[in-house]
């Protein structure tokens, strides 16, 4: 049995948690399954695709040529074998075994690299790659894509040979369950370009939370308030909570600051708030965490909709009898009203409209008894009957 002592070190390093084997950027920790299929080249020239052409190392250790025509790529350990004008090391990379190296073009967002993967929608991702010169001259000048729109800035080789540095760029893959990623060239110089790929990864991270949330909901206290209660198990540098609400779920609004207990912590801390006026219909409330260095970040987004009391709502008519004419003294919020109708003793329906008026004035109105029915939004109802003269 043949071990790839790269991969088990690799990964015998990402179990012991040592730093600089994970692909997620500092503050930011894995949050899903590598999605590259072989971005350590230790599977060969499978797993990805290139629109330059493959060239195998041959067999005579003479031949140092297969990479000498432009647009061209191999995937090998030691780039002076390909071509006698690389650099000559095989253990000054960014891991020990293989890379792609590449003699590349002068033709800009050509496709050096490429991967059709799978993606979870509405997730972060990062897109990482060690980049080195295999040849002083002209440095590579290359940039991640993803399903054809170019990321971030052109990032580039140092003319040091096998000077390897990280380069990254974020990708949030939205309603997307595939992605095509690439690593184009954008060197349209026509020497020189010639480089090294490896460690190639495309992996979700999510944000190091220093406050470490367990559970947050919104519920109903009574019909005229909502109380928002949440739960922590660590918290490191926390200053406030900011409780946010909004109608449509997009544009929120600070409704209320609850400060933190405890600035560190690593038990269960408890924290509420109560909404006093609550919104009608339906809610949208979320956390807003702020740092002491004065760094924030969002809980998930929670809805709710409440119920709508109408005992603090009044309406009164008078004069009662009338003469067609009558004043409405309504208490409450006026935004709870959905409909307005006056209904006479066949039960039809004589006038409406969607609001009250403060005064009513029923020109053609026959002798007799009518309701006035004010519907809430709430689906309950309130009648005031009355008689016109």
């Amino acid at each position: 049995m043949q071990f790839n002592y790269k991969i088990v070190f690799i990964q015998f390093l990402v179990l012991l948690g040592i730093p600089g084997y994970s692909q997620c950027p500092d503050g930011y920790t894995s949050a899903g399954t590598e999605r590259a299929v072989n971005g350590t080249f230790d599977s060969g020239n499978s797993g990805f695709t290139s629109s330059y052409t493959y060239e195998a190392n041959s067999s005579d250790p003479s031949v140092r040529t297969e990479l000498w025509n432009e647009g061209t790529y191999s995937v090998y350990n030691n780039p002076y074998e390909l071509h006698s004008n690389f650099a000559n090391n095989d253990t000054a990379i960014a891991t020990t075994g293989n890379m792609m190296i590449i003699n590349g073009s002068k033709f800009s967002n050509v496709s050096v690299w490429q991967e059709v993967i799978a993606v979870s929608p509405s997730t972060l991702y990062y897109f990482v790659t060690d980049v080195a010169s295999v040849y002083s001259t002209s440095p590579a000048k290359l940039q991640f894509s993803v399903n054809g729109v170019l990321l971030g800035s052109i990032f580039n080789a140092t003319s040091t040979v096998l000077d390897w540095n990280k380069f990254y760029a974020t990708w949030n893959s939205s309603g997307s369950a595939s992605a095509t990623i690439s690593i184009v060239n954008q060197n349209t110089a026509a020497s020189g370009n010639d480089f090294a790929l490896d460690n190639i990864s495309f992996i979700p991270c999510s944000l190091v939370l220093p406050v470490e949330l367990t559970m947050f909901t919104v519920s109903q206290n009574n019909c005229d308030t909502v109380v928002v209660a949440w739960q922590t198990v660590s918290e490191t540098n926390n200053n406030y909570f900011s409780i946010e609400r909004s109608t449509d779920g997009n544009t929120f609004e600070s409704i209320g600051i609850i400060k933190s207990k405890t600035t560190n912590s690593n038990s269960t801390i408890n924290y509420s708030f109560i909404d006093n006026n609550p919104t009608n219909g339906i809610a949208y409330y979320r956390l807003k965490q702020t740092d002491i260095d004065g760094g924030f970040k969002y809980s998930n987004v929670v809805s709710f909709q409440r119920c709508i009391s109408n005992k603090n709502i009044e309406v009164t008519v008078f004069p009662n009898p009338t003469y067609r004419k009558i004043t409405v003294d309504f208490i409450g919020n006026p935004k709870d009203i959905e409909s307005v109708n006056l209904i006479n003793v066949y039960g039809e329906t004589v006038y409406e409209s969607t609001f009250l008026q403060p005064e009513l004035d029923f020109e053609n109105l026959n002798s007799g008894v009518y309701i006035l029915r004010v519907a809430l939004k709430s689906k309950e109802y309130i009648e005031k009957r009355f008689i016109v003269k």
